[in-house]
């Protein structure tokens, strides 16, 4: 019996063996077979690359998938042509073949399937974003045409309604995603993109309620106010920002409100002192920093038209909603500033400027009238003076500018920083940054050797120095138009410092280059009109040293070099007047 059954169960084991390998057999040969191989029915698209090493697919894709050289756009009848080159498009088949191979699972018996089921890898690809969409943008520039919003005009006390237009856009996003599509499916034939209306045209019933409802803002106005500032807006200007669809145009009335926002806002005024004898007076009050609040001020302005719209209210007065910052000193500040008396001053002659040269000098030095430093504060003469511009009041005098003398906004300021140099040398405060001009000028050796100017010019060159002082320090200016003098005075609080500013040493000097003529055909013949004028170069530098209670606290050796400068003329070869 034990033998009968010890039979029965080699029996048993040996047929459970042979079907065990039965079932094993295929797997064990699937996997030999597809052994670092991809797995087989996988396909790119159309492209077969199952059984292949990641090295073979990646080969099969190079060859079989070529990027056109330009991808075709159909848009109304238009045919446009995007070369795919242009926005950097580039397949990375070494990228997709790694994706198809690890298409293998974990489960044995699910890579299985794979004998009769297909297996599909999406194509691995880059482009550069930016650059699409801005060829997107160029066509959609080229093939859109807008639509037309109806508009209401007040012309001659009626309303007149000029209907809307249809405009045709096209949907960026839709043609960038095609584009991908194609890119995507290897797909590279036209595309045909549909356009979509924009339809903003009116029927007679609507003309006729746009009408009716334009009529209420007749005779009807806005007044913004803000403390001395009063601007009114009419109905005219009203019913020109109404809009069909959304009520008024958003866009407009907040262009509306940062027109007015302008003429509101300032910057944070610290009062402007004056030192007269021996006391520090005032003579312009501080001003709070105003900026508005312009989205509220522009829901404000809707709300406000609403209202007249829809009531027989004639005038509605609107005050802007701002914030405001205080200056950084309040006129009662005065007497905690150390300000008690002249601790240097300067002084230069521009006898023979020319008016716009005197008018930019003077409108230059009224920038500095009046300045606080604070203890500590770097000073600068670029930041304090602004924009130099015909829209800042500057007129045109004579500049250097790449070589040569010529015309040019602002003439003249450089007579200011020259002659406030000259008061911080005086006043021995440390002079960080500081330029001499490319050459000598007249107007500063009127009253002073050569080597004691500073030009400047925004943003670069800047006359800077520091307030080293325990006090602040005030800047006042005196401009004297009759005797052609102006004068820079610093006042705060002595500290017992001495400066020593020595003669200044030059050589190297070099005399001018022969005047220069050049024939100038719009000059009649016979007439020679001077454009530049002669200079000795020269080599200049003088020591300062600063000291306190006898003790250097700094010094300094100021170069300037100084080159020959031509004397130029144009003369005349045309028709003789």
């Amino acid at each position: 019996m034990n033998y009968l059954n010890k039979e029965i169960l080699k029996k048993t084991l040996k047929i459970a063996l042979a079907l065990l390998l039965i079932v094993l057999s295929p797997i064990l040969f699937f996997y030999f077979v597809f052994f670092e191989r991809i797995l087989p029915n996988t396909y790119v698209n159309n492209i077969s690359i199952g059984g292949l090493t990641e090295e073979e697919a990646q080969k099969r894709l190079f060859q079989e998938v070529k990027i056109p050289e330009e991808i075709i756009v159909l848009i109304k009848n238009q045919e446009i042509k995007i070369k795919p080159e242009d926005f950097e498009l580039k397949y990375d088949f070494e990228e997709t073949a790694k994706t198809a191979y690890f298409k293998k699972e974990e489960k044995p018996l699910e890579n299985l399937k794979s004998i009769y089921q297909k297996t599909l890898v999406t194509p691995i690809f880059n482009y550069d974003k930016e650059k699409l969409e801005k060829i997107i943008e160029e066509i959609a520039a080229k093939t859109e045409e807008k639509g037309q919003r109806p508009q209401a005009k007040l012309e001659n006390g009626k309303i007149k309604i000029i209907n809307g237009r249809v405009g045709v856009i096209i949907k960026k996003e839709d043609l960038e995603n095609q584009i991908k599509e194609k890119i995507k499916n290897f797909d590279f034939a036209p595309i045909t993109l549909k356009t979509v209306s924009d339809d903003y045209v009116l029927d007679d019933m609507e003309i006729e309620k746009y009408e009716e409802r334009v009529n209420k803002l007749l005779n009807k106005k806005i007044v913004i106010s803000f403390e001395n500032f009063q601007q009114e807006i009419q109905d005219k200007e009203i019913i020109g920002l109404t809009d069909y669809f959304d009520g008024y145009q958003k866009d407009k009335v907040k262009e509306l409100s940062s027109v007015i926002s302008t003429k509101i806002e300032r910057p944070p005024q610290n009062p402007i002192f004056n030192f007269e004898n021996g006391v520090v007076k005032e003579f312009k009050p501080a001003e709070d920093g105003i900026v508005v609040n312009q989205e509220d001020f522009a829901a404000n302005l809707i709300s406000s038209f609403e209202i007249l719209e829809n009531s027989d209210q004639k005038t509605i007065t609107i005050t802007p909603p701002v914030k405001r910052t205080p200056p950084d000193y309040k006129t009662e500040d005065v007497n905690s500033l150390g300000i008690k008396e002249l601790v240097g001053s300067g002084k230069s002659k521009f006898v023979g400027s020319i008016p716009s040269r005197i008018h930019n000098i003077k409108l230059a030095a009224s920038k500095f009238n009046g300045i606080l430093v604070k203890p500590g504060e770097i000073f600068s003469f670029n930041q304090i003076l602004g924009e130099v511009s015909k829209e800042t009041g500057y007129e045109q005098a004579y500049v250097i500018k790449e070589g040569q003398t010529v015309l040019g906004d602002g003439g003249g300021v450089c007579q200011v920083s020259t002659t406030l140099f000259r008061a911080v040398l005086n006043a021995g405060l440390p002079v960080l940054e500081r330029q001499a001009h490319a050459y000598r000028v007249g107007y500063y050796e009127q009253d002073s050797p050569p080597g004691f100017d500073a030009t400047v010019f925004s943003p670069s060159p800047d006359l800077k120095f520091k307030n080293d002082t325990p006090a602040h320090l005030l800047i006042q200016t005196k401009f004297d138009g009759n005797n052609k003098t102006l004068v820079f005075e610093i006042y705060g609080t002595k500290d017992n410092r001495g400066v020593y500013i020595s003669k200044p040493v030059i050589t190297g000097i070099t005399p001018p280059p022969e005047d220069l003529y050049t024939d100038d055909p719009s000059l009649p013949s016979g007439k020679i009109k001077q454009i530049d004028w002669k200079a000795w170069g020269a080599k200049v530098w003088f020591d300062y040293k600063v000291t306190k209670d006898n003790q250097e606290i700094f010094s300094k050796r100021f170069y300037s070099n100084y080159r020959p400068w031509q004397a130029k003329f144009l003369r005349g070869t045309g028709p003789a007047q």
